[in-house]
């Protein structure tokens, strides 16, 4: 098929999936996607909008060469997945304290013993009490949220406890008595414990250098070339070992990434999300328990492509012990000893690496 009717083919598909990549870009990053809408956020989010346009025309053309003309397989699906990753890239560069809170709390919600997180049949992530998630409840927002009473925190963020965000979020739900779209808990609470990312200059082109800056500065700022080139040298040398892992230690490790976000990897260009999936060798038969831990409601159709599934799993990382326990076939307690020894390894290599830098 020449390019024009590729092209026409093309429209056809991102007609049909435009509803679905618009309404994601909105919820994620709450934008207006109007055109007369001139704040920079619904700006970016335009710019945002494009770009995946761009990725999936880029990956329709590709999968037509690579098949022999047979394209994407669920093409609304992967678009949903495309849109997901860019969004969530852009938070986390533009918002890294918050995109850090939200998976902390995410991680302590679903690991919790009586709380939940869940997709709504509106396909947004809601929380709330485990007894929640399989009533059909309408979740509630931000403005329902900030008229509860009192919740003000006793201690600083970083003192808080698992038994304190119990009772944080326990007192919350008690008050809502209906689930809450994850974000908007997410705000909430950022705004209860005054989490303030970095603001945006748009007067100086060093303003504009920053915002494209990886996340991981929270380490580079203000460190000179050598100490910005160290790290980098020991995010390569982790890398090389996580991958000298032993293959199910390597999944223990890497499936609930406990050292910090994952995304550290794809951000400073060690390795991107491809890699890390190839790295991680799931096999089929462990995505088809992965897909069958998944409610009805997350999971799409299993790819083909062993890209396209990672990409699509990548999207809930970090996975909960006892789903990776499912995936491998073994138990909770055996998941957090294979943990266990992966990080025991790596902290004896890296010493040594350490040792002979010195």
């Amino acid at each position: 098929m020449d390019e024009r009717g590729n092209l026409k083919d093309f429209e056809f598909l991102l007609g049909s999936a435009r509803e679905t990549i618009e309404g994601i870009i909105r919820a994620t990053l709450r934008v207006s996607l109007s055109r007369s809408d001139g704040r920079r956020d619904n700006e970016d989010a335009l710019d945002i909008k494009q770009a995946v346009e761009l990725q999936l025309w880029e990956k329709y053309i590709r999968s037509r060469d690579e098949s022999g003309g047979e394209a994407i397989r669920d093409f609304q699906n992967y678009a949903a997945v495309a849109t997901y990753h860019v969004c969530y890239d852009h938070l986390r560069r533009k918002n890294p304290e918050w995109c850090s809170l939200k998976n902390r709390l995410r991680y302590f919600l679903e690991n919790r013993e009586g709380f939940a997180v869940w997709e709504s049949e509106c396909r947004e992530l809601v929380c709330g009490f485990v007894s929640w998630q399989y009533r059909k409840k309408h979740a509630v927002g931000l403005e329902t949220l900030e008229a509860l009473e009192n919740l003000k925190p006793g201690k600083h963020l970083k003192r808080m406890n698992s038994e304190d965000w119990a009772e944080l979020h326990e007192a919350i739900f008690k008050q809502t008595a209906i689930p809450v779209r994850l974000d908007d808990l997410v705000h909430f609470i950022a705004e209860l414990f005054g989490v303030r990312d970095r603001q945006e200059t748009t007067d100086s082109s060093a303003g504009e250098e920053r915002t494209k800056t990886p996340v991981y500065d929270l380490l580079r700022q203000n460190l000179s070339p050598e100490e910005g080139q160290a790290i980098k040298e020991f995010l390569e040398r982790l890398w090389a070992e996580i991958r000298r892992l032993r293959p199910n230690q390597r999944k223990a490790y890497l499936l609930n990434f406990a050292d910090g976000d994952i995304q550290v990897f794809p951000w400073n260009g060690i390795a991107c999300v491809s890699e890390i999936g190839a790295a991680l060798e799931i096999s089929d038969e462990q995505f088809e328990r992965l897909w069958q831990e998944m409610s009805s409601a997350d999971r799409p159709p299993l790819a083909a492509a062993y890209d396209e599934r990672f990409a699509f799993l990548w999207l809930f990382l970090p996975l909960k012990d006892s789903t990776i326990a499912s995936m491998l076939g073994g138990t909770v307690s055996q998941v957090a000893g294979l943990r266990r020894l992966a990080r025991e390894a790596l902290a004896k290599r890296m010493r040594e690496f350490g040792m002979k830098k010195d």
